[in-house]
């Protein structure tokens, strides 16, 4: 199984430029815990996750790093002069992927480099994303296709033995 195989295709980017509030919008609403960001021409840059809000902010502030979450002041403002658009914030290097790579050499650099989430990019372009849910579900699928087969429930469950002529 490749990375093409169990990305998701449609990704959710921001642009260097994006206030950490916009970006942390997207966030929210999206239900994502990570963003690519690109340029204007939709080349990678780096990637912005909530742990890059949350430890900017307890380490601009010396408090714990969920504390702002209770504070009603805006992200920016709570983040103050430490950061205050995505590309003051993001994560460099972004760590990434081939789509072409198999899926297990995806899994191994997150273990490696202790991330949720791959970029993955085509000559230089960004074609999708591929995160630990993505690879858990592509194994949970695999799993279940191989229970069904060794139970006999999965496709070929009719062949039938040929008589010995």
């Amino acid at each position: 199984m490749k990375v093409e195989d169990v990305m998701t295709h449609e990704v959710v980017t921001v642009q260097p430029g994006a206030s950490l509030e916009e970006a942390a919008r997207l966030l929210i609403e999206r239900q994502i815990s990570g963003l690519p960001v690109v340029d204007s021409a939709g080349r990678l840059l780096g990637v912005l996750s909530e742990a890059d809000l949350l430890v900017r902010d307890g380490a601009h502030r010396g408090a714990g790093p969920l504390a702002w979450l209770l504070d009603p002041v805006g992200i920016a403002d709570r983040i103050g002069l430490a950061a205050h658009v995505v590309g003051e914030a993001m994560t460099l290097p972004p760590i990434t992927i081939e789509s072409s790579r198999p899926a297990a050499a995806a899994a191994e650099l997150m273990i490696e480099h202790r991330v949720n989430r791959l970029p993955v990019i085509d000559g230089g372009t960004l074609v999708g994303i591929v995160t630990r849910g993505d690879l858990i579900r592509a194994l949970a699928r695999s799993e279940l296709a191989l229970s069904h087969l060794r139970s006999g429930r999965g496709e070929g469950r009719t062949a039938r033995a040929l008589p010995v002529s």
